[in-house]
């Protein structure tokens, strides 16, 4: 789920932003049809739940540590190719003179490609690592804000009211994902305008989990904390301790075929998440997230240190 905040160019409103087809709009007031009321996701999302606010995680925490893992092996294997061709020692390298030869000028342009291959590797691992555990979103119900964390440590806020929101979908290859895009929005009619877009809830692909994402989180934005509570299964234990590696390894999504995989990057994640801060809210968003005392849906299961 990540919110992965991106400030884009302004341009004009015309129906939906970013050419998105009109029937995945998601509207704040209109109750989604066909909600299961018994729909456990499986897959936790919730970082914190209470009668003022519900704290998300982004679209991609569920994933981290695959792109770590891919990433990371490229730069591994450019290093070690690096140094077995500076190092002459090997006879099986001298086959790839033909290849130069065969491309020409190439012997210029192949250590060009090599290295913004390897820049784009840390570029797109610095992502992962090196930054923070994960990117929260606040749903405050009291005050009608979202609160949304940036890679860069800061936080936005906009109106939970102003926001536009609908169903999009990302394709790699043959597969498709299907995410909520929140898209903050200035001015009014037809010269609204879209300043940035972030996403909501967790990525999936079975548009239906999505929905029922939205509409979980609408109901509690709408009609109170009641339902969503009762529905709540687990929250992410991640709020003040990083989590074990049992608890990533689980996390990542995969199915018969992907285990071995899913193994291996379950230690990526570990370093992603190592190297990383974990996300504290400053006190200016505190003050307006105050917790009722004796809140009877307080849920915090991040808050036990271990």
């Amino acid at each position: 789920m990540y919110s992965d905040y991106s400030q884009s160019k302004k341009f004009e409103w015309n129906g939906l932003p970013n050419n998105d087809k009109n029937e995945n709009e998601l509207k704040i007031k209109e109750k989604l049809e066909g909600f299961d009321e018994n729909w456990s996701h499986d897959d936790p999302f919730v970082i914190q739940f209470n009668s003022t606010f519900i704290e998300v995680t982004d679209t991609r925490y569920l994933s981290r540590g695959l792109g770590t893992l891919g990433y990371l092996l490229t730069i591994l294997v450019i290093l070690i190719l690096c140094l077995l061709i500076n190092s002459g020692e090997t006879d099986a390298l001298t086959h790839f003179h033909h290849f130069i030869d065969f491309v020409g000028w190439s012997g210029l342009l192949l250590p060009i490609l090599v290295q913004l291959l390897f820049m784009v590797s840390i570029y797109e691992l610095l992502k992962e690592s090196f930054n923070y555990t994960h990117l929260p979103i606040r749903l405050n119900r009291k005050n009608r804000k979202i609160y949304i964390w940036k890679r860069d440590g800061t936080v936005l806020t906009t109106q939970w009211d102003k926001a536009f929101f609908c169903i999009s979908e990302y394709r790699w290859d043959t597969n498709v994902a299907f995410h909520i895009s929140c898209f903050l929005m200035e001015g009014k009619g037809k010269h609204r305008t879209a300043t940035g877009i972030f996403r909501l809830g967790y990525a999936s692909k079975d548009i239906n989990e999505v929905r029922n994402c939205w509409e979980y989180l609408r109901r509690y934005m709408e009609d109170g904390p009641k339902q969503p509570h009762r529905m709540l299964k687990e929250c992410l234990p991640i709020a003040k301790r990083y989590e074990t590696w049992q608890e990533g390894y689980a996390r990542l999504p995969k199915d018969w075929l992907t285990v071995p995989i899913c193994f291996l990057a379950s230690f990526a994640r570990v370093f992603a998440m190592r190297t990383s801060k974990i996300p504290r809210w400053p006190d200016w968003v505190e003050r307006e997230c105050i917790i009722t005392k004796h809140d009877p849906y307080v849920r915090e299961s991040g808050y036990e240190e271990v």
